[in-house]
C-alpha cells in the first residue's frame, strides 16, 4: 500500500463534519459582476484566469506591480474549476517535492486548511485509495478568489478577448468586451492558446508548425476534450429540472458502451476493476458538502459525490483550437455524452445520482454552453461546468523547445535529462487521450510515437525559461498549456502542479523584465531560478534532504544544485521519499555569490521597490509579505 503523505493523515472530530454553505458572499459577488467599460492601464495584462494565469498574477502583484486577470468565465481557476478537474492529479511518491514548494503548497494548504477547520472532513477521497486530494470545484475556486483580492490583482471575470494589438513585434494593447487594456506585458494564460493565434506569433497547432504571421490550416487529430459534470446522490428524489427526461442525441450509440462501462453490477472496465453500482463514482469522488457524510478514498462503496470523467471523452482534431464552429460542433457532442450517462443513470438503471447545484456554475450571469443544447436540457446543463476540459491548446514556437526525448524516462522513477535553465519540475509522464496514430505527431520536431512509452514513466523533468518565450515577439509569455512544446511533452505539462509552477516562473520572468524595462526574451534564466529559489519554489529535480524551502539557505542550496555547480547523490527525507543529498555547506558557497548577481542586475531602480528588496533580502516572498 501506498505510504499517505503526512499532509494527508487526517486530525478532526468524525461526529461533527460541518455541511455549510459551500459558496462565499464574496464568490457570489463576483461571479455576477461585468466590469465596467472603459479604458484600463496595468504593468501587465494575463488573459485567461487558469492555474497558471492566477500564480503569475500573484507573483507581478505581490512584487508591487498592477497586473489585470481577464476571464471569460465567472470562475477563476479553469481547467480546476470552470473545467471541472478539481481533483488534482498527483505523482505521490514526490509528495514533499511537488506539495511542499512554492506557491502549489500555499493553494494545497489554504484548501486543505478550509476542509480541516471549515467543513472538518476529508479531501482524500478519491481513486480507489486514501493517497490523493480532490477538493470540491467551489472550495478551489474560493481560494483562489481570496488569494487574488488580498494580493490587489484585479480579475476581469466575464470579459472576452477580441484583438491583440502589437506595434514592430511588441506587445500595446487588448481589445475586450469591457474596453482596451493596455500593458508593458502580456501573459497568455488562456485554455485554447487563442492568444497566440490572435498575436500571430510562430505556433504549433497540432502537429503542424505554423509560421507567425500565416493563417492557420491544421486539421489533425489532438487530444479529445471532456464536458466533465459533478453529480451527487438525491436519496430524497432527484428535483425535476435535474431529471434528463429523454435521451439525447447519439444515445442509441454510446449505450451499449455505457452498458459495459456502468452496469447495474459495477464496472468492469480493466482500468479500475471495481464493482458493484458505485463502482465507476469512486474514480473522481469529491467530497460531498450536502451531505454530514464523509469517507476516504478506499472507501469507494459510500461515495455521494463525483465527476463524470470517465468514459465521455470527445475526439477533435487540431480545427478545434481555432474555428469556432468546428468547436461549437465538438462541445456540442460533448455535453450530449455526458447527458448520455446521466440519462442512463437515471433512466435504465433508476440510480438517484444528478447534478450538484452548490459548486458554482449555475451562479453567474448566465453559461456559454446553454446555447448549443436544446431547452429540454437546460435546467440540467445549467449545473454543468462552464467550459470543457481541454488537454491540448496551441502552443508557441519559443526560444526552448520541450519534446518527448527531452522528458524520456526509460525506467519508473528515473530523472529525465536535465536542463540548467529550468525553471519549473514536472513529475508526470506524456499522456494523450486521443491522437495517437503515426501522421498526429511531429515530423518538423523529429517527433514519432516511440517517443511516448508505452507504459506509465512518471519522474522528475525539466522545463527550460526558454519554453515560455516565443521567438519573435517582444513583451510576451506564454502559461499554461501554451509553452513552446510538441504534442507529447505538453501532455505531461497539464497538472495542476505543474501548471501553477509554469505560472509561478512566468510571473517571475515578467517581473524581472518589468523592472528591468527590457524584453523576457533578454532576462537571463539565473536571475529567475534565484528569484523562484528565494520564493520556496522547485528548481531542483527533488526536494533536498536537511533543508526545506522556508531556510535562509534554501536560495543558495538549491541554485547551485539547480545550475550543476557540484555533485549530489539520492537519499531519502525523515518520510522515505527520494531527496537530493547534498552537502549544504558546500551548496550555499556555490550559489551564495548569486544574490549580489541578481542586486547588480536588477538595479537600484528594482531595489528601491520594497517588495522587490524585500524578496531579494531575505523574506520569502510570498503571502506574508502583502502589505508590507
Amino acid at each position: 500500500m501506498a505510504r499517505i503523505p503526512e499532509r494527508l493523515a487526517w486530525t478532526f472530530d468524525p461526529t461533527q463534519p460541518q455541511v455549510v454553505e459551500s459558496r462565499t458572499p464574496l464568490q457570489l459577488q463576483r461571479w455576477k459582476e461585468i466590469p465596467a467599460v472603459r479604458a484600463r492601464t496595468f504593468d501587465a495584462v494575463v488573459l485567461g484566469g487558469g492555474l497558471a494565469s492566477c500564480a503569475a498574477a500573484l507573483v507581478v502583484a505581490r512584487a508591487g506591480l498592477s497586473v489585470a486577470i481577464v476571464e471569460e468565465t465567472h470562475m477563476v481557476g479553469g481547467q480546476a474549476t470552470a473545467a471541472g478537474v478539481s481533483a488534482f492529479d498527483i505523482t505521490f511518491r514526490y509528495d514533499e517535492a511537488i506539495n511542499g514548494h512554492g506557491l502549489w503548497a500555499e493553494v494545497v494548504d489554504r484548501i486543505m486548511g478550509i476542509y480541516r477547520h471549515e467543513l472538518r472532513r476529508p479531501l482524500n477521497v478519491g481513486h480507489y485509495n486514501n493517497v490523493s486530494i480532490t477538493p470540491n470545484v467551489v472550495i478551489v475556486e474560493r481560494v483562489l478568489t481570496e488569494m487574488l483580492e488580498e494580493a490587489g490583482v484585479e480579475v476581469l471575470r466575464n470579459t472576452t478577448i477580441d484583438a491583440l494589438v502589437f506595434k514592430e513585434q511588441s506587445f500595446r494593447e487588448a481589445s475586450t468586451s469591457v474596453g482596451t487594456i493596455a500593458a508593458r506585458l502580456l501573459l497568455d494564460g488562456t485554455e485554447l492558446g487563442s492568444a497566440a493565434e490572435l498575436a500571430g506569433a510562430s505556433r504549433y497547432v497540432g502537429n503542424a508548425f505554423v509560421p507567425a504571421g500565416e493563417t492557420t490550416e491544421a486539421d489533425s487529430r489532438i487530444q479529445d476534450i471532456t464536458y466533465t459534470c459533478t453529480i451527487r446522490r438525491y436519496p430524497e428524489g432527484i428535483p425535476e429540472d435535474l431529471r434528463v427526461k429523454s435521451p439525447p442525441p447519439g444515445y442509441e450509440q454510446l449505450a451499449p458502451r455505457l452498458r459495459v462501462h456502468f452496469p447495474p453490477s459495477g464496472t468492469v472496465d480493466p482500468q479500475l476493476r471495481k464493482v458493484g453500482p458505485t463502482g465507476f463514482a469512486g474514480y473522481r469522488a469529491a467530497p460531498d458538502l450536502a451531505s454530514e457524510k464523509y469517507w476516504l478514498g478506499s472507501d469507494w462503496e459510500a461515495v455521494t459525490r463525483t465527476n463524470l470523467n470517465y468514459r465521455n471523452d470527445t475526439h477533435t482534431s487540431a480545427a478545434y483550437l481555432f474555428d469556432r464552429e468546428v468547436r461549437d460542433r465538438t462541445n456540442r457532442t460533448a455535453l450530449h455524452a455526458t447527458l448520455a450517462i446521466l440519462y442512463y443513470l437515471q433512466n435504465e438503471l433508476a440510480s438517484d445520482w444528478a447534478p450538484c447545484t452548490d459548486e458554482g456554475y449555475g451562479d453567474g450571469p448566465g453559461h456559454p454552453a446553454l446555447r448549443l443544447v436544446d431547452q429540454a436540457y437546460s435546467g440540467v446543463v445549467r449545473h454543468f461546468p462552464l467550459i470543457p476540459y481541454s488537454r491540448e491548446a496551441v502552443r508557441i514556437a519559443g526560444v526552448n523547445t520541450l519534446t518527448g526525448k527531452h522528458i524520456k524516462r526509460s525506467v519508473n522513477g528515473q530523472i529525465a535529462l536535465w536542463n540548467v535553465q529550468s525553471v519549473a519540475t514536472g513529475t508526470y509522464p506524456p499522456d494523450l487521450h486521443g491522437g495517437r496514430d503515426p501522421e498526429d505527431f511531429e515530423a518538423h520536431l523529429n517527433e514519432t510515437i516511440a517517443d511516448k512509452p508505452d507504459r506509465w514513466r512518471e519522474g522528475p523533468f525539466s522545463i527550460p525559461l526558454g519554453c515560455l518565450v516565443p521567438v519573435e515577439l517582444n513583451g510576451y509569455i506564454a502559461l499554461e498549456k501554451n509553452i513552446s512544446a510538441s504534442r507529447i511533452a505538453a501532455s505531461a505539462c497539464r497538472l495542476h502542479p505543474s501548471a501553477v509552477g509554469i505560472g509561478q516562473a512566468g510571473g517571475t520572468l515578467a517581473v524581472a523584465a518589468l523592472v528591468r524595462g527590457i524584453n523576457p526574451r533578454q532576462v537571463p534564466p539565473a536571475i529567475v531560478q534565484w528569484l523562484l529559489a528565494r520564493s520556496g519554489a522547485l528548481i531542483t529535480p527533488l526536494t533536498i534532504g536537511g533543508i526545506n524551502p522556508h531556510d535562509a539557505r534554501y536560495p543558495a542550496v538549491a541554485f547551485a544544485v539547480a545550475r550543476g555547480k557540484l555533485p549530489w547523490s539520492f537519499g531519502n527525507t525523515a518520510t522515505g521519499e527520494q531527496c537530493i543529498n547534498v552537502d549544504l555547506d558546500e551548496a550555499e558557497i556555490q550559489g551564495q555569490g548569486a544574490k549580489e548577481y541578481v542586486k547588480l542586475w536588477m538595479g537600484q531602480k528594482g531595489l528601491n521597490r520594497k517588495a522587490i528588496s524585500l524578496w531579494i533580502d531575505g523574506v520569502r516572498f510570498g503571502r506574508a509579505n502583502v502589505g508590507s
